[in-house]
């Protein structure tokens, strides 16, 4: 299935941007399918960095509130209520999602590496941002309505919300940078 999606990607490339433009997907393109068995490493060194950092500043959203609350590792304490900060609730899936977006984006804008390396760089805070955001609201929702609702539906959708802002947040980033230089 993925070398499906691969060609069907090259072949859309090739069609709407000729060879030029293909060749200068193809060797990514490769390039990732040689660093794909390397991706468990790459998220295990990632996870707590970025968990850890969501947190810190989740818990700095939610001390602005009257709230007391306080940051033991990466379990915001509020009151009687643990929310424990878990690798699940990284933002690597949401870094993952956002990557296919980025990637394609930069090579279609930009021609040499250092300019898609830089540009490349924006996808973290916007997803530091936006699953900041996603903990602060799950925080605020099961101080209000019990921990129990973050084992509902309603966890994943604002995980999804939480993407689609991340997006946003990215080619937003992108427009303006753009018009900066």
């Amino acid at each position: 299935m993925p070398g499906a999606v691969t060609l069907a990607s090259l072949s859309v490339v090739s069609f709407s941007r000729g060879n030029q433009r293909l060749l200068a997907v193809v060797a990514p393109v490769i390039l990732f399918y040689v660093a794909l068995p390397l991706l468990p490493i790459l998220a295990a060194a990632l996870s707590f960095p970025i968990h850890r950092l969501s947190a810190l500043f989740a818990a700095g959203l939610l001390s602005i509130g009257t709230e007391t609350v306080s940051i033991n590792g990466t379990e915001i304490l509020m009151g009687d209520l643990t929310v424990s900060v878990t690798s699940a609730c990284s933002g690597l899936n949401m870094l993952q999602n956002i990557a296919w977006i980025a990637w394609w984006t930069l090579l279609l804008q930009h021609s040499g590496p250092v300019q898609r390396f830089c540009h490349a760089l924006i996808i973290l805070p916007a997803v530091l941002i936006a699953n900041t955001l996603r903990i602060t609201c799950l925080a605020l929702w099961a101080s209000w309505s019990g921990p129990e609702v973050l084992a509902t539906a309603g966890h994943a959708y604002i995980s999804w919300i939480a993407v689609a802002l991340a997006t946003a947040l990215f080619l937003g980033m992108q427009a303006i940078s753009k018009y900066q230089r």
